[in-house]
């Protein structure tokens, strides 16, 4: 068997966010999953979140798909079964499954040592990720909640913080982390922070692969919610804005160029875009 036979022939890409997208706040599924991932029988899905490698193999168990992936953010992209080969990266073992992570930007050491930094010298007092409780983190869909908290103590190259402080000191925080580099998007709960990353330039890395395995075109499509979905959706051909659960549009993504909005709110919406998934023209965005 050549090593063109070992991969399947896609027609799309799709790049979707998880919670609030596809996983609502109490961990459910779109109702309509198992006809949209029919619809998307000749995609590549890949979820692209803030959440931990361990906790995305769960998610990808839940909604039946397996492939690469994108973690913390855009910090991590992870390479699986044929994919798994490629030159750059860690092959480690999780679960009983090869992965290849391939880490992006400042790695979390480094991160949190700026952000102590930057959080003494502003004023503000944080609370990272890794001391919540099990209260704090979002269920999946099949793992309760020891699995879930202990899969966010697994983070290693962003950073998740809440911020406590007056505007005025949160303020002079956010521009001590700009000055040294790094980024802070909101995801949630959480500010995001991570330095040289993002969900968009993980997007166009796996994209850069895949390309060079696949002679042909692909539509590329992106979903997401929240602010730390722009730059994912700025990198696709085809954008899909999903609504918060209150209806409402984040207002990071009001203004994404050429994004179709979905009507309905949460992860319902995905039943409306998946509709709209059609194959667009070649030398969009993702082809930048």
């Amino acid at each position: 068997m050549s090593v063109s036979d070992l991969f399947r022939t896609y027609q799309r890409v799709v790049f979707s966010d998880v919670d609030g997208t596809l996983i609502d706040g109490e961990g459910r599924l779109p109702k309509a999953w198992p006809s949209i991932r029919y619809a998307l029988r000749d995609a590549m899905v890949v979820v692209t979140s803030s959440r931990t490698v361990e906790e995305l193999l769960e998610i990808q168990d839940a909604l039946g798909i397996e492939g690469p992936f994108i973690a913390e953010n855009g910090a991590v992209l992870v390479l699986t079964n044929e994919w798994i080969e490629h030159a750059q990266g860690t092959v480690i073992s999780v679960a009983g499954r090869m992965l290849r992570l391939i880490p992006i930007g400042t790695p979390g050491a480094q991160l949190s040592a700026i952000v102590k930094g930057a959080a003494a010298a502003s004023g503000v007092v944080i609370d990272t990720q890794r001391g919540v409780t099990t209260a704090d983190v979002a269920h999946t869909p099949t793992a309760g909640p020891h699995t879930v908290t202990s899969h966010a103590l697994a983070r290693a190259h962003s950073l998740l913080l809440r911020i406590s402080g007056s505007p005025e000191l949160r303020l002079r925080f956010f521009a001590t982390l700009t000055a040294a580099g790094l980024t802070v998007t909101h995801g949630g709960r959480w500010h995001v922070v991570q330095g040289g990353s993002s969900k968009g330039i993980a997007v166009r890395a796996l994209l850069g692969i895949v390309r060079r395995r696949l002679s042909y075109d692909l539509c590329v499509i992106g979903v997401g919610d929240a602010e730390n979905d722009r730059s994912l959706l700025e990198a696709v051909d085809l954008p899909f804005v999903v609504r918060r659960p209150d209806g409402q549009i984040d207002p990071a993504l009001q203004h994404i160029d050429g994004a179709y909005v979905a009507q309905a709110a949460g992860v319902e919406g995905w039943a409306e875009i998946v509709q709209h998934m059609h194959p667009a023209p070649t030398g969009g965005r993702a082809h930048e």
